[in-house]
């Protein structure tokens, strides 16, 4: 598809200029998921397999580990040389005549391909596994190790890492968190890019919200049915700057009905414990404490279909969270569920349309004759709130396109790029977008890290260098060019 361009080459030369001027390329692996590093074809035995020729072939191969499968690749268990070891020091060290399935670790924990390499250290430190399957559809495709993983050599959020899957109280997670603004100032000084530290701090906030769960659970005890923990905002996109609030959701199994006060009380535990460890409580209420944010799948459906058949106003707010989520405790295919119904409520009437016009009510950064839409009183005159402004404006405006073309990624960098690979995009417009959107997180988060990782990122243009107000003008300039690439799209504006 030959899709026409709404931008101009000076400004993408001027914007590419600045971008090798300022720098910030450095990496962070551990957001790439598993499928980018597993190792495939994975080693397999049957549980039928004799215990003496299995370690044969594990020292004839050189591995330290075997999946045990069935005839459907599903796997069984796991076999590693810590349950050969085991196995001796339990005082039986013959090895005929015992089979794979008498001495396996079955039902191992595994992850899904599209899971980040951040999630799976943080599962192989918490629980002291060297090895982890990763499935797709109950079937095994791949395996990573913890000392595949440890190559990435990035060692501060491992040590993090570390301390989040061990601590046992809200105030052992609060000092993480507390540590977040100064470890996002090290890593630009070092080099790395805006992206790179805002998806370290959105995998370091996930974990953060699982342990906090899993805590707000030990008080509890175990769960009685199925759910499915969901975070949304800028926790959903991975675009976590110094200050993210509360941002999450539940959904439960249809069997909930009779187990509602457990569910009622870890809600309000789990957001209490958050609050404590630094996430403000979001003040629209979008937290599973509140019962609009907890409620079974077919509830969650029967809500939303109502919403849609009589265009109450909430519907808009709500599907824009939703499409904005992502699952990060419990079992992901009700949240999978639910974003499947969500999805097929776009192709129902002007819903599309219903949420475009909620995102004509918030303001490009720039006005007339491109003057910055600054506040004109209050504690912030003269400042301009890039979360509020350019961010949220570019973040709507890639949704809007993204969900006209079907697509499921939340991060909006990830769906530029789909866009552009799709030829929905201009792949010159494409990588203006881009880069804009990482100099508005880069100025977002220097302001922020000036105020010491307090308050919402206010830049005063007045105050900061001609050459940054320049590259900020055109970062703002680009973002609100996005508007009418929608209006194009929906044929509507």
């Amino acid at each position: 598809m030959n899709t026409p361009t709404v931008l101009n080459h000076a400004s993408l030369d001027r914007l590419r200029r600045w971008r090798e001027e300022l720098g910030g390329s450095a990496s962070f692996p551990y957001s790439d998921v598993l499928a980018s590093v597993m190792i495939s074809p994975v080693f397999t035995l049957p549980a039928d397999e004799t215990l003496s020729s299995a370690v044969a072939q594990m020292a004839q191969k050189n591995i330290s580990s075997t999946v045990v499968t069935d005839g459907d690749n599903r796997i069984l268990g796991i076999f590693t040389e810590r349950d050969v070891l085991r196995h001796i020091a339990s005082g039986d060290i013959k090895l005929e005549g015992v089979r794979l399935g008498q001495v396996m670790t079955a039902s191992p924990r595994t992850l899904s391909p599209g899971c980040s390499i951040f999630r799976a250290l943080a599962v192989l430190k918490a629980h002291g596994f060297k090895h982890l399957p990763v499935v797709h559809e109950h079937k095994l495709v791949g395996m990573v190790t913890l000392r595949q993983l440890l190559k990435l050599q990035q060692p501060e959020p491992m040590v993090l890492l570390e301390t989040i899957g061990s601590a046992q109280h809200a105030d052992d997670l609060a000092r993480v968190k507390a540590q977040l603004p100064c470890l996002a100032r090290q890593k630009l000084l070092a080099g790395a890019g805006s992206l790179e530290v805002v998806t370290m701090l959105s995998l370091i906030n996930r974990e953060l919200h699982r342990r906090t769960f899993e805590l707000a659970q030990d008080t509890l005890g175990p769960p009685p049915a199925q759910y499915s923990l969901f975070v949304t905002g800028s926790h959903g996109r991975m675009e976590n700057l110094l200050t993210p609030d509360q941002d999450h959701g539940l959904i439960l199994a249809d069997d909930h009905t009779e187990f509602a006060d457990y569910f009622e009380t870890l809600s309000v535990h789990f957001s209490r414990m958050l609050d404590e460890i630094g996430f403000d409580n979001c003040p629209g209420g979008i937290m599973c404490r509140n019962p609009d944010w907890r409620r079974t799948l077919p509830q969650w459906k029967e809500y939303l279909a109502r919403l849609v058949k009589k265009r109450e106003a909430p519907l808009t707010r709500i599907l824009t969270l939703l499409f904005d989520a992502k699952p990060i405790c419990g079992e992901n295919t009700l949240y999978a569920a639910l974003e499947d119904f969500c999805f097929g409520l776009l192709g129902q009437g002007d819903v599309l349309r219903l949420l475009a016009e909620e995102a004509e009510g918030h303001q490009a950064p720039l006005g007339f004759l491109g003057r910055f839409l600054t506040d004109r009183k209050g504690p912030h005159k003269g400042g301009l709130d890039l979360k509020r402004s350019g961010l949220r404006f570019a973040v709507e405006c890639v949704r809007l396109l993204a969900l006209r073309h079907q697509i499921r990624e939340t991060a909006t960098l990830d769906r530029i790029k789909i866009l552009v690979e799709r030829g929905f995009i201009n792949r010159d417009d494409g990588e203006m977008f881009e880069v804009s959107f990482r100099f508005l997180l880069h100025f977002a988060l220097l302001a922020q890290l000036e105020n010491e990782g307090k308050g919402e990122p206010i830049v005063f243009p007045a105050k900061i260098s001609k050459r940054d107000r320049r590259l900020l003008r055109e970062a703002c300039r680009t973002i609100a060019t996005m508007e009418g690439l929608v209006g194009m799209e929906l044929g509507h504006y």
